[in-house]
């Protein structure tokens, strides 16, 4: 026999509401004063909250608050929150109703919110403003571009100004969660502090006021931030590169806006494909445990690979502190070498396959936009000032998936896409530095310097071509040499069989091109020359200065490191990422160049660049334009003008495909 539950017993207690100091327009009236306030402003910041499942994906994205910040004013505009203040909270109590249920929260309940203005009201009246000449100032303003698009029907034109690309080319070494948020950036320059959890959240599950009040700090500390940065820039001499970094924002909206066409029924096929081999392979680890493992779990495979199998952790994959061993797809191999056991070879081919499903078929799938993928770029994703592709990680798919991944980038029919990529840019930017002579000889005279460190470490008479394989190995190390790499590393990542020959190789390397090592160390020595400690900087009467390296352009990389006298490992870490600075950062400002070049001859036309990957441009071109369009492509590439010509010709390798996986 069931009992009928009680019904619940409710008690209720007033709250009073939240103090409104901002100026929260809620009128036409009002509305209007806005409007004709920040039509007089040569800039503005101005800020979206929005809600909905994908609230961070402006193509899905709803808006419901706009504020705005300008010259000693900052004004919030809502336009369908829907809560209103918080009025009461609702108890549980006892089936009897005599006192609270244990251990039970109170409840919240809202009042009906307050008149707001229709959206199609604000973005009217604020049209004109979004659509002027005035700058936009927003912190990652991408985000909110893309969202001014579904509100007013266009992208607002430049002039722009981010204050987190502001930040992060100040200083890039800044540490901990989310180092470069709105929060952490106020509470560094303007020591304030004020609750972000809204935006974590969603604005939309929090009452009227105090939803208010964080539109609204979110356009004044990003105005008041915009204007302390632009002062360091000048500082710090930044200006025109901070200009080429507005460029590029301008360029990666449109990339983002435009998407990439996917091949869906072939993304659905590898979806079932994976899915069933992810089964498939858990199955046999499972059966060979004996127990329902979870392979997402480090302790679990912890448990089985070294305690149930016997297994002795590589000495160089066990943390720190804890000193247990590591589980990332690299420990693991270091394993497998030493006892070839099945199961971590299946536990390894799991991992790799849900990387792949995780990583690219899923995250692809939850971007899509009918059959477009817009992926989310980060032009400040890497310390060197490379791109980065977040949802999916277009900057990571494995060498040996590569072709499963990039089939299902297509071109619509009636298009074609041109694949361009640079040649050997990173070794160029090395010859052009070190000016070596047998370096530069290679690409002004068409050597192959891959050929050369080849016979020079299997000695091989120069009548004789070296194998494939040993031009293969030499290829792999060229690229690496400059960076440092040890013999264990050509071992581990590019399959040179031991050691010996791996040092070989390097020996080969920098007794072939003899300038390479000696511009490492002048690297480093200027790079520790710029430091300014704080009674140098006291005497002087300037600031303390961490030392650095710059890029080809002056991008700064800040290595406190590189002088450490107590820890030997950072500092040559910091040597490493001093040389790799000077290279790849390099060579991402020169593509940075080219995309915004590459931008602006095809901003009118019905060709649109739509993915960027490390040294790779790939545009989408109507099939009657596309050999014009592979000419422009190719000129914005090698044409780039930088402030010193380089010593060696830039080359673009373009091709022209139906599918990315073609090039």
């Amino acid at each position: 026999m069931t009992l009928a539950a009680a019904p619940l017993v409710t008690t209720m207690r007033a709250v009073r509401p939240l103090r409104r100091s901002q100026n929260i327009i809620t009128t036409e009236r009002q509305l209007k004063e806005v409007a004709a306030a920040y039509q007089d402003f040569d800039a503005f910041a101005y800020d979206f909250e929005t809600m909905g499942e994908k609230r961070n994906d402006p193509r899905h994205a709803v808006p419901v608050w706009l504020s705005l910040a300008g010259p000693g004013r900052a004004d919030v505009i809502p336009f369908g929150h829907p809560l209103g203040d918080l009025a009461a909270y609702e108890i549980p109590m006892t089936k009897d109703g005599t006192r609270p249920l244990k251990n039970r929260k109170p409840i919240p309940k809202y009042a009906d919110p307050p008149g707001q203005l229709p959206v199609e009201v604000v973005a009217g009246m604020l049209e004109p403003i979004f659509a002027g000449p005035a700058c936009k100032v927003g912190h990652g303003l991408k985000f909110d571009l893309e969202v001014a698009d579904k509100l007013f029907g266009f992208v607002p034109p430049p002039p722009y100004s981010d204050t987190m690309i502001s930040s992060f080319l100040i200083n890039e070494t800044h540490l901990g969660g989310s180092p470069y948020s709105l929060g952490a950036c106020t509470v560094r320059e303007l020591k304030y502090i004020y609750d972000k959890s809204l935006g974590r959240i969603g604005v939309e599950k929090f009452p009227f006021s105090e939803a208010a009040n964080y539109s609204w700090h979110d356009s004044k500390y990003t105005w008041l931030l915009d204007r302390r940065y632009r002062r360091q820039i000048e500082e710090a001499g930044l200006e025109e590169l901070y200009a080429l970094e507005m460029g590029v924002l301008e360029c990666v909206v449109w990339m983002e806006q435009a998407g990439v066409e996917i091949d869906v029924e072939g993304l659905d096929a590898l979806d079932r494909q994976l899915t069933a081999q992810l089964e498939a392979t858990y199955e046999k680890v499972r059966s060979a445990a004996g127990w329902d493992i979870n392979l997402n779990a480090n302790a679990q495979i912890i448990r089985l690979v070294f305690e149930e199998r016997g297994h002795e952790a590589h000495p160089y994959y066990v943390t720190k502190v804890k000193k247990e061993p590591q589980v990332s797809a690299a420990a693991l191999q270091a394993t497998a070498k030493l006892r070839r056991d099945p199961v971590v070879k299946d536990i390894l081919h799991w991992l790799d396959l849900h990387k792949l499903h995780s990583t690219y078929v899923l995250a692809i799938k939850t971007r899509l936009n009918g059959t477009r993928l817009h992926a989310d770029f980060d032009q400040r994703g890497a310390r060197t000032g490379r791109f980065s592709c977040r949802t999916p990680n277009l900057q990571n798919i494995p060498t040996r998936k590569s072709k499963e991944i990039r089939d299902l980038f297509v071109a619509p029919p009636g298009y074609k896409l041109i694949v361009a990529d640079y040649s050997q840019i990173e070794l160029r930017i090395l010859a052009h530095y070190t000016k070596d002579p047998l370096l530069i000889a290679a690409y002004n005279d068409g050597l192959d310097l891959h050929t050369m460190t080849a016979r020079r470490a299997y000695h091989i008479p120069e009548d004789e071509e070296p194998s494939g394989e040993q031009r293969a190995r030499a290829k792999n190390c060229n690229f690496s040499m400059a960076y440092g790499a040890m013999a264990q590393t050509l071992v581990e990542r590019y399959g040179v069989p031991n050691e010996t020959e791996a040092q070989a190789l390097i020996d080969a390397f920098f007794g072939t091109y003899k300038r390479v090592d000696p511009w490492r160390r002048a690297v480093v020595r200027r790079c520790k020359a710029t430091r300014i400690r704080k009674a140098e900087a006291a005497a002087k009467g300037i600031r303390p200065q961490e030392p650095y390296v710059t890029t080809i352009l002056g991008r700064r990389r800040h290595l406190p490191d590189i002088d450490n006298p107590y820890d030997f490992k950072r500092q040559r870490a910091a040597e490493r990422q001093a040389v790799n600075t000077k290279i790849q950062g390099s060579a991402g400002d020169i593509l940075k160049i080219a995309m915004v070049d590459l931008y602006r001859a095809l901003r009118d036309t019905s060709a649109v660049l739509m993915l960027t990957v490390h040294d790779e441009l790939v545009t989408q071109v109507p099939e009657d334009e596309v050999e014009e369009t592979a000419k422009i492509v190719k000129s914005c590439m090698e044409n780039v003008k930088l402030p010193v010509p380089l010593r060696v010709p830039l080359i673009a390798d373009v091709k022209i495909c139906d599918r990315w996986s073609e090039k």
